[in-house]
């Protein structure tokens, strides 16, 4: 799962550009990591033919719609409340 939630923050940080309006440092982008984890239902693999299930599974619409949700709910509040 973190896998995945790492790749969609750098598609989102990607897309929005400088205009996101938060920071884009290590740390603020493992906070939005951290946070988006929290909120997702866990996927847990043992073995690469597990992954490819996972990448199926995210690639369907609902779980697109999960992870841009928890990614602008985690952005927020790292904008908020920034630890460095």
């Amino acid at each position: 799962m973190e896998c995945l939630v790492e790749e969609w923050i750098l598609k989102m940080v990607e897309e929005e550009g400088n205009d996101s309006g938060f920071c884009h440092c290590d740390n603020c982008l493992s906070d939005i990591a951290a946070c988006m984890l929290n909120g997702l239902l866990p996927r847990y693999l043992t073995t690469t033919k597990g992954l490819l299930a996972s990448h199926l599974i995210f690639m369907r619409h609902q779980y697109a719609i999960d992870l841009t949700t928890q990614y602008l709910k985690a952005s927020e509040l790292v904008r908020e409340n920034p630890r460095h």
